[in-house]
């Protein structure tokens, strides 16, 4: 008697993964390990981009994690959440009370503190109040005298670049919802549009295009995201299809189609490990909701180690000292927001 197929629908009405709580909480940390070689001015690379002859990073691999699931989720969601009010309203408080908190703390504790700027000349710096901008999701990479002698630059937080990415791809899917492109037939349409991105960014050099790369690679694999939830009921989820798709990401590398083969293999893996009946307890995938608050601290934290350390520091060192003080700092951000914005809403 043959067993019943288990399915990502299956795996998706079920039960939350915690298995998938713990592999956003592993790319927060793949992430911060990436940084650590191109903030402390390393002549290395991190070992994702060595073996791939610098087709993919560590970064990039958490960032694919982040897209995905987001993409997969975000569609669940906006089924639940239609009313373009819900649905926003529940975006935004998953994003910006986090985001708000390490802003101000970055422009007015941690800047004053580290800027070359006399205080009042920081203060008074027009480029110190454009910083807020980040809580709109408008990208301000530095802060007036911040970080200027570092090895990267005065960048104060470079992983908010994938902020204001991520929300427009809600609001496409939103707009995809509501134009009934949220369905099996439909959503394949746009297929030939995401292959024809891929093709323009990573194979011509056309300066626009070029420029794009790097943004059009997470919303792609978020569109396989979205893919995967709406035919989630096709999707069967079985180990050796996760074996199948590690070979033939390898085999992408080899070629040198990394690329291709993250969006067209990747989430397949994430899926098989993510979404498995194998899961880790309950209280080990409750870690995963410290993902977000680390990635929001880790990069400015990185930079202060580089700072203490006189840009004296080792990518090694670097990566084991920012993991630890940002879970510090993430489960403070939690308390934080937890007390100002939960307490805003009672009153």
């Amino acid at each position: 008697m043959n067993e019943k197929k288990y399915t990502l629908e299956d795996a998706l009405n079920n039960r939350k993964s915690n298995n998938l709580s713990i592999m956003k909480l592993i790319a927060a940390i793949l992430v911060i390990v990436s940084h650590s070689y191109t903030l402390t001015g390393s002549s290395q690379s991190d070992v994702l981009k060595t073996l791939t002859n610098n087709q993919e990073s560590l970064g990039g691999l958490a960032v694919a994690v982040f897209f995905f699931s987001s993409g997969l989720l975000i569609s669940r969601s906006i089924q639940k959440n239609y009313s373009f009010k819900g649905f926003f309203k529940a975006r935004v408080k998953r994003i910006i009370p986090s985001l708000c908190i390490v802003i101000v703390f970055c422009t007015f504790v941690m800047g004053p503190i580290l800027t070359t700027l006399p205080l009042f000349s920081y203060i008074t710096n027009v480029q110190t109040w454009k910083y807020l901008l980040n809580i709109v999701l408008i990208p301000i990479h530095s802060l007036p005298g911040v970080f200027i002698n570092a090895p990267y630059g005065s960048v104060v937080n470079g992983s908010l670049w994938t902020l204001p990415v991520e929300f427009c791809c809600y609001i496409i899917v939103f707009g995809l919802f509501h134009t009934k492109f949220l369905d099996k037939k439909r959503i394949l349409l746009l297929s030939p549009l995401a292959l024809l991105a891929f093709v323009l960014c990573n194979f011509t050099t056309i300066p626009l295009f070029v420029s794009l790369r790097n943004y059009i690679q997470p919303v792609l694999i978020y569109y396989v995201g979205v893919l995967a939830y709406v035919y989630r009921d096709c999707i069967s989820i079985k180990n050796w299809y996760g074996i199948l798709a590690l070979i033939l990401i390898i085999l992408c590398f080899a070629l040198g189609i990394g690329k291709l083969g993250m969006i067209l293999f990747a989430p397949v893996l994430f899926i098989v490990v993510g979404f498995s009946k194998k899961q880790v307890s309950s209280r080990i995938g409750e870690l995963g909701k410290y993902s977000y608050a680390i990635y929001l601290v880790a990069f400015p934290i990185q930079q202060c180690l580089v700072y203490i350390f006189a840009n004296q520091m080792s990518p090694l060192v670097n990566s084991i000292l920012s993991i630890l003080v940002s879970f510090v700092f993430a489960k403070i951000l939690l308390k934080t927001e937890s007390v100002i914005f939960e307490r805003r809403e009672k009153i």
